[in-house]
């Protein structure tokens, strides 16, 4: 009205990101599938005709998963920023520094709360003997451990969390903060090389020395410097690897690493241990050691693992 020029409004928001639940199928499946397969295979055997169907069905949808990501407008994962140098070596740390964590975010709690030869003797004698409703007394049932548990500790949820758990959690916040600080100082590939070879550190360890709670405890505090260091560290090497307007979906492409990652480091921790399961001789009978049918009294899987699992987790 007064002569200026009219002043173009820019609504904000106005852009619809959509979701890809296509997408998001044939990757939870396919991983899924192959899982199992990694999971069990010990137990139910690698070339189970079962199992072997679930691998390939997983692969078949991991395949169809590719496919799809090229011709959707709004991927899950961007197949061409996934193969982009700066973005695929990230993303291939960060896979494997998942695996890392969790094997030992599974294998640790395990181990802690599986009871030590006395007190998995003295549990059995008391299941077997309460079968027999008072007519024998628990110390009258010999019982016979067949492989190496010297690294239970028998510890409660609350004795695992203040005993070992606790030091390395409170060591990764101050990691990942001072991580944080050092990333805009220097970079975040340094300390993020460091967090890996607090990762590789604690590996080895972890396969020559896994028993006692002051080892866990003191190899859990390395532990916890890697770990804030590799989530402090990862996000920003993505931003700077990829343009503004795909940060979103780096990001995305991170949690799916991350989340694939810990779910597989998952798997091979599971496939060690039905591989080297603890059995017991009760009354001259070989079973598996674990929690038994409270109508059949017989152990269908094994619930306690021999030393040489955990040793070949952490090698792995």
């Amino acid at each position: 009205a007064h002569g200026r020029s009219p002043v173009a409004v820019i609504p904000v928001g106005s852009a619809v990101q959509k979701l890809d639940p296509a997408g998001a199928l044939l990757l939870a499946g396919g991983v899924g599938f192959a899982l199992l397969y990694v999971s069990n295979g010990a137990n139910v055997g690698w070339t189970d005709g079962l199992y072997l169907g679930y691998l390939i069905l997983g692969m078949a949808l991991i395949a169809g998963f590719i496919v799809l990501e090229r011709r959707v407008s709004q991927p899950i994962i961007d197949m061409r920023l996934l193969f982009s140098p700066k973005v695929a070596t990230v993303l291939f740390v960060a896979f494997f520094a998942a695996i890392v964590v969790g094997i030992q975010a599974f294998s640790i709690p395990y181990m802690v709360s599986t009871p030590n030869a006395h007190g998995l003797i003295s549990a059995t004698q008391q299941g077997a003997a309460a079968r027999f409703k008072g007519l024998v007394q628990p110390d009258q049932i010999p019982v016979k451990v067949i492989g190496d548990i010297g690294y239970g500790l028998g510890f409660t949820l609350l004795g695992l969390a203040f005993h070992v758990q606790v030091w390395g959690s409170s060591v990764s916040m101050v990691s990942g903060a001072a991580s944080g600080q050092l990333s805009g100082k220097i970079g975040a590939r340094k300390p993020l090389l460091i967090g890996m070879l607090a990762f590789a550190l604690t590996s080895g360890i972890y396969a020559a020395a896994h028993h006692g709670a002051l080892t866990l405890a003191l190899v859990g505090v390395v532990f916890g410097i890697g770990f804030g260091a590799f989530y402090a560290t990862t996000p920003n090497l993505l931003v700077e690897a990829s343009p503004p307007e795909q940060q979103g979906i780096t990001a995305g492409m991170l949690g799916v690493s991350n989340s694939i990652g810990t779910a597989v480091g998952t798997a091979i921790a599971a496939a060690f241990q039905a591989a080297h399961p603890v059995k017991l001789v009760v009354a001259g009978q070989t079973v598996l050691a674990g929690t038994p049918d409270p109508k059949t009294g017989i152990t269908k899987r094994a619930g306690v693992f021999t030393d040489t699992a955990y040793t070949q987790i952490f090698i792995a």
